[in-house]
């Protein structure tokens, strides 16, 4: 018996071979971009060393800082009533001033010397945390003196609060001139003695 062998067809059921092939180059490789040279020398100061860094990190201290002294002051003002005077000592007498310096403007000679007297009395008072009420005009002396305040500032006060007094007495005398000018002292001598009178 003679057994002929076919040549064997291709079966696209039976599976797919792939012909081999070479390797065919289609793209480039990404190029990235690079400097032609790199400096990898200094670049600058430390972040930490420039002025803005150091401000930055000292705000946060200096706030801290700020609210406990603020603190602190308010509560001895709150505790303390002859610090609370002293601190405001200068204030009060700017506004009674103020309202003297209003009163002259509507020429009220008698209010305005009522305030001035009240600017000194209280401003002094404060200062040395005394009653203003029943407070004297020698007693003033004493206590500037006190203070060592100078013989020819004692003598300004005491001359202001001379007029002031006799402005109470003699109210149809008052000119004016004169009560600016006494005005104009009062607030020099107040000027001055907020910076004399400093607690050590």
């Amino acid at each position: 018996i003679t057994i002929t062998v076919a040549s064997e067809k291709w079966d696209p059921t039976t599976g797919f071979m792939p012909q081999k092939t070479a390797v065919i180059q289609i793209w480039q490789d990404i190029q990235y971009i690079k400097p032609e040279t790199v400096f990898l020398g200094h670049q600058g100061g430390f972040l930490f060393q420039t002025p803005w860094y150091l401000i930055l990190h000292a705000l946060p201290i200096a706030a801290i800082f700020g609210t406990i002294l603020y603190r602190s002051h308010t509560n001895r003002l709150q505790h303390d009533v002859g610090y609370a005077r002293w601190r405001r000592a200068h204030g009060q007498a700017r506004r009674e001033l103020q309202v003297a310096q209003k009163a002259l403007n509507q020429d009220r000679f008698e209010q305005a010397y009522r305030h001035i007297s009240n600017a000194l009395y209280q401003f002094i008072a404060d200062k040395n945390n005394q009653a203003t009420a029943g407070l004297t005009s020698p007693q003033i002396v004493d206590l500037l003196s006190d203070w060592k305040i100078e013989e020819d500032m004692i003598n300004q006060v005491k001359h202001c609060l001379d007029a002031c007094d006799m402005a109470r007495f003699s109210p149809t005398l008052l000119t004016k001139e004169n009560t600016k000018e006494v005005l104009e002292t009062a607030e020099k001598i107040i000027h001055t003695l907020e910076q004399k009178m400093v607690k050590e």
